[in-house]
């Protein structure tokens, strides 16, 4: 079996993972139980391969991804950038949500993100907005990935608003 070589600066407890320090890392054989990694036995020659763990990626935007192709006038400050995705935004379907978001999610899987917080613009009347049942649609597939309501701070001071979209966050499991 080939060697692995492990970062020891991302093994919580380097002495008790095993492996042989080599540099910075740790270096030896795996042992795997039920596809988890548990430890490093003593390397037995040849190459070894470098592990990472998969990544965390905690700020996406997946409702906003694949629009800059349609988009005219990207530059500017944020205030602009708002006021064209809202432009962009008049035109959303579910398919063209689904299908954005649904590329967005397996771009950031195929780059190693394991786990993905995506923000969602929310509605400003507390309901979820069209992009929220989509994501929680392919979250049925992604298991590592929650969704997190984008509001002004100030909305929270409309009890309707806090109750409607704490409501459906807490039913959906989002944030």
């Amino acid at each position: 079996m080939m060697n692995l070589l492990a970062p020891q600066n991302l093994v919580r407890d380097p002495a008790r993972f095993g492996g042989t320090a080599e540099g910075d890392c740790l270096r030896g054989r795996p042992v795997i139980e039920n596809g988890h990694l548990l430890r490093l036995d003593p390397p037995h020659g040849g190459d070894a391969q470098m592990i990472l763990p998969a990544l965390n990626e905690a700020h996406v935007h997946l409702d906003k991804c694949h629009v800059a192709h349609r988009i005219d006038g990207i530059g500017g400050d944020l205030h602009h950038a708002l006021n064209l995705m809202r432009a962009d935004k008049a035109g959303w379907t579910m398919d063209d949500l689904r299908t954005r978001m649904a590329r967005g999610l397996d771009e950031a899987q195929a780059a190693g993100c394991s786990r993905i917080r995506t923000h969602i613009d929310w509605s400003d009347d507390g309901r979820p907005p069209l992009a929220w049942p989509i994501l929680q649609e392919l979250a049925q597939d992604a298991p590592g990935l929650q969704g997190a309501a984008l509001t002004a701070p100030d909305q929270w001071a409309d009890m309707g608003f806090a109750q409607r979209t704490g409501r459906a966050l807490a039913q959906s499991g989002g944030a």
